[in-house]
């Protein structure tokens, strides 16, 4: 199938608004299935800022996309929508670990990954209603 069977435009800004998101997605879980055994030992501190950051980026992107797919029109929503289903990942992620030698479940990673999805989402939002105000701004001007 050709790129052009999509349309050149929508298909590059689909890929441009889904591609960040799935790659995080996708590393996440390339991480989460290497054996415990070849992870080197470090202290828990930084065990939590790796699940939150890598998800805090996930949702920073996970956001955008839904904002864009127009998930809601309120910001609310779409943070909200973003850490559901980011927190439902960690989730997976986390059940997965049960099959990878020398990894175990933690809800301790798993609120990491939600606090990590929250404080993403709301970044974004952040910036988007910052973007939306100057945006007013020069508008008026």
């Amino acid at each position: 199938m050709s790129l052009t069977a999509f349309g050149d435009a929508r298909y590059r800004k689909f890929l441009f608004i889904w591609g960040p998101p799935a790659v995080v997605a996708f590393v996440i879980f390339i991480g989460s299935a290497i054996p415990g055994q070849e992870i080197p030992s470090y202290p828990e501190i930084f065990n939590n800022i790796i699940h939150f950051s890598e998800f805090a980026v996930l949702g920073f992107f996970l956001a955008r996309a839904l904002d864009d797919f127009r998930v809601s029109t309120r910001m609310f929503d779409t943070v909200a929508w973003t850490t559901v289903i980011c927190a439902g990942y960690g989730l997976i992620v986390e059940l997965y670990q049960f099959t990878v030698p020398n990894r175990v479940f933690d809800t301790a990673d798993l609120v990491m990954d939600a606090a990590g999805a929250l404080a993403g989402s709301l970044i974004y939002g952040y910036l988007f209603i910052r973007g939306n105000e100057n945006q007013d701004e020069s508008n008026t001007s």
